[in-house]
């Protein structure tokens, strides 16, 4: 079996600020006949995600990572027949052979974009922050970033603990998406003055931190945090495509006078967590009391494309490519 041909994205040059053309390249290749146990995968939706630039994940020479749904077009797995639908880490391509690291996706939720955003990894870093944080009912929780795959979901989910919820993004649009969907406060953080704006909408402090961006946003924030507030950090996205980082002021007295607990989050170490995630929002989301926005590209070629928009800000939710 297999003769399958595929596509993927291979990382030829490492990146120096935003990544571009010059970063990949498109190559073609053959699946190898399957083993015994395995199974082929045509795949269906890309993910893209901001970690993808972390610097040091991608490696050149090596195919670009990523995560991706797919149906199972060839099989010598019993257990995983020919029609299955899986996620899994697919990287940039368009076929893949399935390993143990693939989960086959509940089949009560016919959206399987889903299963890459609010049923994914980003629900699943969202689920996570929660735990870390441990927000409770009448607290302040803030998260940056907050229109994105992972800030628009742990901001419902706070919600839902009864948490005064705070966001901020960078247009208007956003804004007010933000409030649709139900966060208490939010605003545009590139129209007015962070620093003042912060303090204005959480006269009181904030007890929940979720961080996403780190730099000015991080030093405003733990500055205001409460006696025993929480802090999650799960990115830095304000770094990731920049050339120097700058230094920001320490953090230590803030930390040590109100005892604050910070936390990092590494999803990754996470993803046996994902049946609890199931288990606890497969049904909110399906209701719709969870919203979910999401922005489709369309075709294997767009992959670059769909990946620079999520460091424009170009878009709401979740960014997928459809194959």
């Amino acid at each position: 079996m297999s003769g399958i041909n595929g596509k993927e994205y291979v990382v030829i040059k490492d990146f120096n600020g935003l990544p571009t053309d010059a970063n990949y390249e498109i190559k073609e290749f053959e699946l190898p006949a399957l083993k015994e146990g395995e199974y082929a995968v045509e795949v269906l939706f890309l993910s893209v995600d901001p970690y993808m630039r972390i610097p040091g994940f991608q490696v050149v020479g090596q195919r670009a990572i990523g995560e991706g749904v797919g149906k199972v077009v060839q099989s010598k797995n019993d257990e995983i027949p020919v029609g299955k639908l899986v996620i899994g880490k697919t990287g940039w391509a368009t076929h893949v052979i399935g390993d143990e690291t693939f989960r086959v996706l509940p089949e009560t939720v016919s959206q399987l974009s889903l299963f890459l955003g609010t049923l994914g990894m980003p629900g699943l870093t969202a689920f996570m922050q929660m735990e870390k944080c441990e927000p409770k009912a009448g607290e302040v929780f803030f998260v940056n970033a907050s229109a994105g795959a992972v800030g628009s979901v742990v901001g419902q989910m706070a919600k839902r603990r009864g948490c005064t919820v705070v966001g901020c993004a960078g247009s208007e649009e956003k804004v007010t998406y933000l409030k649709e969907i139900g966060f208490d406060h939010a605003f545009n953080y590139k129209t007015v003055d962070f620093a003042e704006t912060m303090k204005a909408t959480c006269p009181k402090g904030i007890d929940c931190f979720v961080d996403h961006v780190g730099g000015k946003q991080f030093d405003v924030v733990t500055q205001m945090m409460n006696w025993n507030g929480r802090v999650c950090i799960t990115g830095s996205i304000s770094a990731y495509n920049a050339t120097e980082v700058p230094l920001g002021p320490y953090v230590h007295m803030a930390t040590i006078g109100k005892e604050l607990t910070i936390k990092g989050l590494a999803v990754f170490a996470h993803y046996h967590r994902f049946p609890e995630l199931y288990k606890d929002y497969i049904e909110p989301v399906a209701k719709g009391e969870i919203k979910v926005r999401e922005h489709f590209y369309h075709g294997f070629d767009k992959m670059l494309e769909a990946f620079l928009s999520l460091f424009s800000g170009a878009h709401i939710g979740k960014v997928v490519v459809k194959l």
